[in-house]
């Protein structure tokens, strides 16, 4: 594939006295900017454009966060849980006034209406198809004419093999 891959991997051990909980409190968007989630470590590690003058990566897991509230007590959490609500709260607000901008509202509406399009030619499709079918199921009935006094009157036949329902009123 021609990819040039960096020889970065993660530590082999941990520091258990790493990064403190109420440092990335403090610093909440610097550590949303530098860290990800590795899901299959079930840890975050940090970016490589951030560490680029270190050879190691910070890593932060369940068990760093847990020696944090043994330390500092489990009130902190309370604070913990505000504070990264309250910067939830400004990140919605931004996203929220960004979709509102008109440089960005305007594609957004565009795009809104040619799914609708597209979804009202499917749904048209689907009825057309649906339509056939119904057509090609009543042309396999037979339809048996009498001829009972001159008047032409019809009604469908069930078809034994099949055991279709007959039919008393002409189609």
């Amino acid at each position: 594939y021609g990819l040039s891959v960096p020889e970065a991997a993660l530590p082999s051990a941990t520091l258990e006295q790493g990064l403190d909980v109420l440092e990335l409190m403090r610093n909440v968007h610097t550590f949303v900017s530098e860290f990800c989630y590795y899901l299959n470590g079930n840890l975050f590690v940090e970016k490589l454009g951030a560490a680029s003058e270190r050879k190691h990566l910070h890593t932060i897991s369940v068990r760093h966060i847990a020696n944090s509230i043994r330390m500092h007590g489990a009130g902190v959490v309370d604070t913990i849980v505000n504070f990264i609500f309250q910067f939830l709260a400004s990140r919605m607000t931004q996203l929220s006034s960004l979709l509102l901008d008109d440089l960005v509202r305007s594609p957004l509406v565009r795009e809104v209406r040619h799914i609708e399009r597209q979804r009202a030619k499917a749904e048209a499709a689907a009825r057309e198809r649906q339509r056939k079918a119904l057509s090609v199921g009543l042309a396999d009935l037979d339809y048996e004419e009498e001829d009972a006094a001159g008047a032409r009157r019809g009604s469908l036949v069930a078809d034994p093999t099949t055991a279709r329902i007959s039919q008393p009123y002409p189609i």
